[in-house]
């Protein structure tokens, strides 16, 4: 990488090597620099995608959920459930008068059908599979199959929108500036977008770097801070209204990661380090989470359009 995708900025540092790793699982032994600008403070996997790049780092099966089962399965029921109910609150108490809501990324169309009752609700999704799923279960959702980070995205064939929403979406985005625009162009005036990002000025990866459960080389093309969402929203047009910690999502995702960066591949030590660390750290993730925002795993935003 010769400059900053973001700002454009040639002054880049390289921070260290990541593998290809998606939450606690390594695929082969590829290697992908992180480089951080000097400027706008994003951090980047050096990646160049093309169409080879999609097929083979998004399989078709991508949302496929690991089968859980008797305790472990109520416990994560329970806790999506929650994490529904907090982006739900999120969106009455800024968007209170919002109809129609887009979610940019909505997988199997999960937190669209938690809305569906209360609102009109669309979804854009690049994966094909997941597209024909919520079309043959769920036909009162409307789903576009598009890519919205490209110029020959038409945001008027779309629906005017007073709310968009969009969970660990950004930091997929090739071309996050031109992803932006088209944002703006189908968002109304006063109208918010809110969004949850795993936050590059956590802990996890200032401590685990390349083990950071939240790295997902090389399908996260960027990794944001505070800084580098402020630089990306351009304060002439938005406002950020709030940021705050996700507290519930991935709850074990700092332990997660210390425990990766201290495996000896020794079975027994192995098991005593993960049940000393990951209860441990996951307390320490709350706390962080409750005062320090700003250092959380997660950083959920919420970002009002103040003009065109």
């Amino acid at each position: 990488m010769k400059q900053c995708r973001l700002c454009g900025s040639t002054q880049l540092n390289h921070l260290f090597t990541a593998q290809n790793i998606h939450g606690r699982h390594v695929f082969g032994q590829e290697q992908f620099p992180i480089i951080q600008c000097t400027q706008c403070m994003v951090a980047a996997t050096d990646i160049s995608p093309d169409e080879a790049y999609y097929s083979k780092y998004y399989k078709d099966d991508y949302y496929t959920s690991i089968q859980l089962f008797g305790i472990m399965k109520n416990i994560c029921k329970y806790m999506k459930k929650q994490v529904f109910k907090n982006r739900l609150q999120l969106i009455r108490a800024y968007a209170p008068r919002a109809e129609k809501i887009l979610e940019i990324g909505c997988g199997m169309g999960d937190f669209l059908r938690f809305l569906n009752a209360s609102y009109k609700c669309s979804g854009i999704e690049i994966n094909s599979k997941a597209c024909e799923y919520i079309r043959m279960n769920y036909p009162d959702i409307a789903v576009f199959d598009k890519r919205i980070d490209n110029d020959s995205f038409k945001a008027d064939e779309l629906a005017k929108y007073e709310c968009i929403v969009m969970w660990h979406v950004l930091e997929h985005i090739e071309h996050p500036r031109i992803f932006i625009e088209n944002l703006t162009k189908m968002l109304v005036n006063d109208g918010v977008v809110i969004f949850s990002i795993p936050n590059r000025n956590s802990i996890g990866f200032r401590l685990t770097k390349k083990w950071w459960f939240h790295l997902d080389a090389p399908r996260h093309l960027f990794h944001y801070n505070y800084d580098a969402i402020k630089k990306l929203f351009d304060q002439n047009v938005w406002e950020i209204e709030l940021t705050k910690a996700s507290k519930l999502e991935y709850l074990q995702d700092l332990g997660r990661s210390v425990y990766e960066s201290l495996k000896t591949n020794i079975s027994l030590w192995d098991k005593i380090i993960f049940v000393f660390i990951v209860p441990i750290f996951t307390v320490i993730r709350l706390l962080v989470s409750c005062v320090s925002p700003l250092n959380a795993e997660i950083s959920t935003y919420v970002i009002r359009k103040t003009s065109n």
